[in-house]
């Protein structure tokens, strides 16, 4: 019996301090009980042995969490005695079912209360072994306390009686003991807000997290509970009732440097009649778009004929029909809009000179023609006189820049052919560098063998399909 009285102490020990603050809830629904329970059981019918005293038995038992105020738990205990007059040990067990009503249920007490009375009833039944066996059935009820309820382990003191349906005697049980929360539930949220209701300030309505589950209908961070304008966005010291703007222009009348008419709310009320940014308290052109340097009156800064008001180049002298933009190249595209300034080219390119065909074709000529040391990114004599001439297409187009992409056939291993069409690539475009050509201008990349142009299933397709396609891109 001392060893058993070791057992709880020593599990009590070893779990109380690292498991405080998870309590036996809807998240962690299941716990196990286990102490000891002393009883005055006296016997069997006809007094075949008499009481056996008031010394502790072990008691085991597991609860699961039902609700705020109710549990149910299986509880048993079992020992082994001598009886007092046969010469012989006998085992005593019973088993209980019952249902607890919790006092801290968030009605009578908190549920983060440090102790928690409850009340219990349920069924049991117990069994004994002298001579031959005998079976008795009884109604338990009682009540008891637990100390920190709201954590994984707490301290429980409770008192049975034991009330037989058979001639058995009825008896009294004290129990003491540790219970441990175990378990992985769902918190609820009633009003699925994200907030678990006993966390929830208002758990029938679903709210925001950072009030606590409460509903703000305006989003001005104030609870409508405490909002006196809920459908409007305030502020905290009007009880979420926003500040005044008598011009209902959308500035606050303490910010408005003209709080009696109507304005524009980066002029800080002010209005502003012709749009040009000045406001018409300081513009001499108030119904004439202008510039600030002539106090809001219309001005042509670059002296090209174009007032700045209708000038989309207004601070550098340009052409009428460009809307006041200067055109460099004279291809009719301003400078502004024309990727290509210096070189003449289409509205289609954005003002970059077409690809001629036979640009095109040695662009095309060199995607199958520069080679490489077989399975390696090495390129071979042969290659260096085909990008050769890449570098002198670059030299000609100097608003272009070149992309590089290398392709492998399907032969080996994909993600291998992905690296090898990468190096290859890389390796056209450090030649051409190496040629005199800024690096910026230049750039790489490599798909493997996912975009073939040719049959992989035939070695001139395969051949076909081992390529680096180089394409002009007009710079940015």
């Amino acid at each position: 019996m001392k060893r058993l009285v070791l057992i709880p102490i020593t599990l009590f020990c070893m779990l109380f301090l690292s498991n405080i603050g998870v309590a036996q809830n809807a998240e962690s629904p299941w716990a196990i009980a286990f102490g000891f329970s002393f009883r005055d059981f006296e016997g069997v019918p006809n007094n075949e042995f008499l009481s056996r005293g008031m010394e502790p038995v072990l008691s085991l038992g597991v609860s699961r969490y039902l609700s705020p105020s109710f549990n149910v738990e299986l509880r048993s205990g079992f020992d082994f005695i001598n009886i007092t007059d046969h010469n012989q040990l006998t085992k005593i067990t019973d088993l209980d079912l019952t249902f607890q009503y919790k006092f801290h249920n968030g009605y009578i007490l908190p549920e983060q209360a440090w102790l928690s009375p409850y009340l219990f009833a349920g069924i049991g039944g117990n069994y004994t072994e002298i001579n031959r066996e005998y079976w008795n059935q009884h109604l338990p009820f009682g009540a008891g306390i637990r100390f920190f309820p709201d954590s994984r382990i707490s301290i429980d003191f409770r008192g049975t009686y034991k009330e037989t349906l058979s001639d058995f005697r009825d008896y009294f049980a004290l129990d003491a003991g540790i219970i441990m929360a175990f378990g992985k539930g769902k918190l609820r949220d009633s009003d699925n807000d994200g907030v678990p209701d006993r966390e929830d300030t208002c758990p029938k309505e679903a709210g925001v997290i950072a009030l606590n589950g409460c509903p703000d209908i305006d989003g001005d961070g104030i609870a409508d509970a405490q909002d006196n304008c809920p459908t409007e966005a305030g502020v905290a010291s009007l009880m979420g009732c926003p500040e005044p703007d008598a011009d209902a222009d959308g500035v606050i009348d303490k910010n408005d440097e003209c709080p009696e008419e109507a304005g524009v709310v980066r002029l800080n009320g002010c209005p502003d009649s012709d749009g040009d940014g000045i406001a018409d308290k300081e513009d001499k052109c108030p119904d004439l778009a202008g510039v600030a340097a002539m106090e809001g009156c219309p001005a042509d800064a670059d002296g090209d004929g174009v007032i700045d008001s209708e000038d989309e180049c207004p601070n550098q002298a340009g052409m009428v029909g460009l809307q006041g933009c200067p055109d460099a190249d004279g291809d009719l595209i301003p400078d502004k809009d024309d990727k290509c300034p210096e070189e003449a080219g289409t509205r289609s390119l954005a003002g970059c000179p077409e690809i001629t065909e036979a640009v095109q074709e040695k662009l095309d000529f060199a995607a199958q023609n520069v080679s490489f040391e077989s399975g390696q990114s090495t390129l071979t004599f042969e290659s260096f006189k085909v990008l050769d001439e890449l570098v002198v297409i670059l030299k000609q187009y100097p608003s272009y820049n070149l992309q590089a992409a290398g392709h492998t056939d399907s032969q080996g291993n994909a993600e291998k052919n992905l690296e090898l069409s990468k190096a290859r690539a890389k390796a056209c475009i450090a030649y051409i560098q190496g040629e005199g050509i800024d690096g910026l201008r230049l750039s790489s990349t490599g798909y493997g063998e996912a975009q073939p142009i040719a049959d992989n299933r035939n070695a001139a397709g395969r051949a076909t399909n081992r390529r680096v396609e180089f394409e002009l891109i007009p710079q940015e």
